[in-house]
């Protein structure tokens, strides 16, 4: 009895089913993780507001996984103002709402800070921009700088599990869409008449983490292609404390219920503002 059971197991046969049944596990770990991940319950809460006259969309807060939903929920054809504050977040979502935005000529408007992804994409999908006073425009790199992989960049599922192949299965069956992401990246800028060097440029100027953020000049910008006519850049230091201190106290939400001194600091040591 015993050597049969050894017989067995061991055939072409049952390694077949033993594969075939490990595959199925997999691919169907995966696809459930991938339902989940993209109909996880979210919340519209208060990121979102629209002006009276019912033409100016505002945005204030972090880009989150259901961002594109989020924005799809109050953006509608009568929109012509996007007025941002954020210091950025997940690549994939702001790409999706740059492209609505780049689609539709709309103004896109700092506010305080545009950070990150804010930078990378909403603020160079915009047909007009524009940086409000005591405002600054934040770069720290991104796809097409060549330091991101797909997880690096939060913005693609990989599914733990209690096999780490599964995690390898996962980045092959996102690296399409990854790759698609950078075109779509390209394809922006090449719309937004913008250079998209300035991308790789801001991982270089950063220095490899000394500084969390490179705020170009108007000369930089004017460089890179963006007409600066109505872009406000602080014209000496007290103009720039002023402005740090400003936006520490009023434009970032976690300064004035933590440290607004402390604020203060990090964006005057670790903020390279030429």
């Amino acid at each position: 009895m015993f050597k049969k059971v050894i017989k067995r197991i061991t055939s072409k046969k049952f390694a077949l089913y033993v594969f075939l049944g490990f595959i199925s596990a997999v691919i169907t770990g995966n696809i459930v993780t991938y339902f989940l991940y993209d109909s996880a319950p979210y919340e519209i809460g208060n990121k979102y507001t629209i002006s009276k006259d019912n033409k100016t969309l505002y945005f204030r807060g972090d880009i989150d996984s259901h961002e594109f939903k989020r924005f799809t929920h109050f953006f509608h054809k009568n929109i012509n103002n996007f007025v941002v504050n954020s210091s950025g977040g997940d690549i994939k979502q702001a790409i999706l709402i740059a492209e609505v935005l780049s689609k539709n000529t709309i103004k896109v408007i700092v506010d305080g800070v545009c950070g990150s992804s804010c930078s990378n994409y909403y603020f160079v999908s915009g047909k007009q921009r524009e940086i409000r006073k005591n405002s600054f425009l934040l770069y720290h790199g991104g796809l097409s700088d060549g330091t991101f992989t797909m997880i690096d960049t939060g913005s693609w599922p990989v599914p733990s599990s209690f096999m780490g192949l599964f995690s390898y299965w996962a980045m092959y069956k996102t690296s399409e869409e990854y790759q698609g992401f950078k075109n779509r990246e390209k394809q922006l800028y090449k719309n937004g008449g913008v250079d998209l060097s300035i991308i790789k440029t801001s991982r270089e100027k950063i220095q490899g983490g000394k500084y969390h953020f490179w705020s170009p000049s108007k000369a930089a910008l004017n460089d890179y292609g963006f007409d600066t006519t109505h872009f406000w850049y602080p014209a000496n230091k007290k103009e720039k404390r002023d402005a740090i201190k400003y936006i520490c106290e009023n434009k970032i939400d976690y300064a004035a219920a933590r440290n607004t001194k402390k604020c203060e600091e990090t964006f005057s040591q670790k903020f390279l503002i030429e």
